[in-house]
């Protein structure tokens, strides 16, 4: 069960999973009653791995100019479950690749886009700098998976029933801990120093270089688990653009970023962290 320190600070708990993801299907995958955002999460899966270690080369970049033991503790129990989130989501993509969902493609143009050309060129221009615009788009990053994992995390189980059980428990899992350690890399953000200016420029970046990726990958997955017909076309609309809908959870909190003074704790998740580490299955 995660710690909530009196301060209302979460203390990130490292867990080992074993998911059965040898038993995901291609009629299963993440469900197919709505094809669109089974799509979309596979899409993200294959993002993770890769992205979560830049994540961590990020904020561990910092950790030394951390003179807070809460924060530095936080760090550690990040980068861990990081660590763990590359692991399972490496073995997930392996499975969609044995049963015929190849993005390795996908994965590669991901590599390129923030690795080949953020991480490494802009770091031989910008040497100090680099590094802290690298760690703004980690923390914009993880306000992006936050919302996600909360958005999911507060649908009423009606709403997921679609989902396949292994695949659903991974998300829980998953989406769990990225509210436990939501605002780490940006409480290291602002301790290194970090302004306003690249803050913002690390979400407008982390939005158009994810949203492509997403779209790209979306597509993709769209020809393998194929396109909806008239009437799921309806209900995926619905599930985006209803109440409560994806897109306007995503696009309020996005927004919500670039208000100066803005703090990821300001949004409450006590009450889903605590539910959902009372009852996510980490075992098979």
């Amino acid at each position: 069960m995660s710690q909530i320190s009196p301060s209302g600070r979460v203390q990130p708990k490292i867990r080992k999973p074993k998911f059965p993801l040898e038993q995901i299907a291609k009629e299963k995958g993440f469900g197919k009653n709505i094809p669109f955002f089974t799509a979309f999460l596979s899409s993200l899966s294959v993002l993770f791995p890769e992205g979560e270690r830049f994540f961590i080369r990020s904020v561990k970049f910092f950790q030394n100019q951390v003179p807070d033991e809460t924060l530095r503790n936080e760090i550690k129990a990040f980068a861990g479950q990081e660590a763990v989130h590359g692991n399972v989501h490496d073995k997930m993509n392996e499975r969609f690749v044995e049963i015929g969902l190849d993005f390795r493609s996908h994965e590669k143009m991901f590599c390129w886009l923030f690795f080949d050309i953020l991480e490494k060129n802009i770091l031989k221009l910008f040497p100090v700098w680099g590094r802290r615009l690298a760690l703004s788009i980690t923390a914009a990053a993880e306000h992006f998976t936050a919302t996600l994992g909360r958005f999911l995390l507060s649908l009423p189980e009606s709403r997921v029933a679609w989902i396949d059980p292994i695949s659903w428990n991974v998300i829980e899992w998953h989406a769990l801990e990225e509210l436990e350690h939501k605002a780490v890399a940006y409480d290291v953000y602002q301790t290194s120093g970090g302004g306003y200016f690249t803050r913002i420029l690390g979400m407008t970046i982390a939005v158009q270089l994810l949203g492509l990726l997403a779209i790209v990958g979306t597509i993709r997955a769209l020809f393998y688990f194929g396109f909806p017909n008239p009437k799921q076309i309806v209900r995926d609309i619905r599930f985006f653009f209803g109440s409560p809908g994806f897109a306007w959870a995503v696009i309020f909190y996005i927004l919500e970023y670039y208000i100066p003074g803005f703090h990821p704790n300001k949004q409450d998740d006590h009450a889903l962290i605590e539910k959902f580490s009372k009852i996510v299955v980490y075992s098979a």
